[in-house]
């Protein structure tokens, strides 16, 4: 009886037959695969998203105390109310407060419910006149990056800090069209700046959840509604409650690297250590659950990297 003898060439030719092909082999941009490739290399296995609203300035205090309310506000018993028992509340919503840990009002990332949908880039067009026969020349023009309404969930807990957080917003933004409240610093009225404006970056990640996959930024956000119609049938079981707040953006981008550069630059001044925090805590083999201080952004050179064939961003915690 004779053996056919098997050698490492036929196993390699076997899985090319069925469309597995070794790393080095893939070549999606000179050459063609006739009958498609399983390429579990590239495959996107799980994704998740982070969301940062930066902080507005709203004039809250009173030079920045949080222990002091303003006084244009002192006499309004809703902000004397939320002084007196929501203060961390208040603290989220002005970034010039004294002692302030973070540029983020952080309780929206972590309450996010879902994720921010962001407009595609749909391309405007120009024409030319029609000649005799009715015939015209359609021109690419550019696509607009501005105006974006979105919507997200969160859930709030029973102390209605989400609730609260946009009630307060929304009452601040009612006195300072009518004139009631001024900006905490002549420089927002000098230089033009609107100061209960906010910025949004969005990033998700992959299955290490830390390679960054996407990112894009929100500029001239605020807020739009306070969902009071939630308590129209209040009749809750779950441990948190779901609330949809509206928003607008006046312009987005996406994919351009000044983005990851003014969000090291915005977090960088708050990082209290430059440890770095991993997502695998290998002393004890376990995911590191505790919570963090500040994310960061790394970049990781192609020649360091040994599972990708691009250079790439990571999301890191101090």
């Amino acid at each position: 009886m004779t053996f056919m003898k098997i050698t490492s060439n036929d196993i390699i030719n076997e899985l090319r037959n069925a469309g597995i092909h070794p790393r080095v082999e893939i070549n999606n941009y000179t050459k063609f695969s006739r009958f498609g490739v399983i390429n579990p290399h590239d495959a996107v296995t799980y994704a998740r998203e982070y969301t940062f609203f930066t902080k507005p300035d709203l004039h809250l205090f009173k030079e920045g105390n949080p222990s002091v309310l303003n006084l244009q506000l002192s006499n309004i018993p809703f902000f004397k109310e939320m002084h007196e028992r929501f203060n961390p509340i208040l603290q989220q919503l002005q970034i010039s407060t004294k002692g302030n840990p973070s540029p983020f009002i952080n309780i929206l990332t972590n309450r996010s419910n879902g994720g921010l949908d962001l407009p595609s880039l749909d391309t405007l067009e120009m024409e030319t006149g029609a000649n005799a026969y009715g015939e015209l020349i359609k021109y690419r023009w550019m696509a607009l990056d501005s105006t974006h309404e979105f919507s997200m969930e969160f859930l709030d807990s029973k102390y209605l800090e989400i609730y609260l957080l946009a009630k307060t917003w929304e009452e601040y933004s009612r006195r300072k069209v009518t004139g009631e409240v001024s900006p905490p610093s002549d420089r927002y009225i000098i230089n033009k700046i609107l100061h209960d404006q906010v910025c949004v970056y969005k990033f998700i990640v992959g299955e290490d959840g830390e390679t960054i996959l996407y990112y894009a930024k929100l500029y001239g956000v605020y807020i739009k509604n306070v969902p009071r119609d939630i308590f129209s049938n209040f009749n809750y079981k779950e441990g948190y409650i779901p609330i949809s707040l509206s928003f607008n953006a006046d312009f987005v981008e996406d994919m351009d690297p000044s983005i990851l550069v003014d969000f090291n630059y915005l977090t960088s001044s708050y990082a209290s250590s430059n440890a770095n925090i991993p997502l695998y805590n290998k002393s004890i083999n376990m995911v590191d659950g505790r919570f963090v201080n500040m994310p960061y952004i790394q970049y990781v050179p192609k020649s360091e990297s040994s599972i990708s064939k691009y250079s790439y961003y990571k999301l890191k915690w101090r």
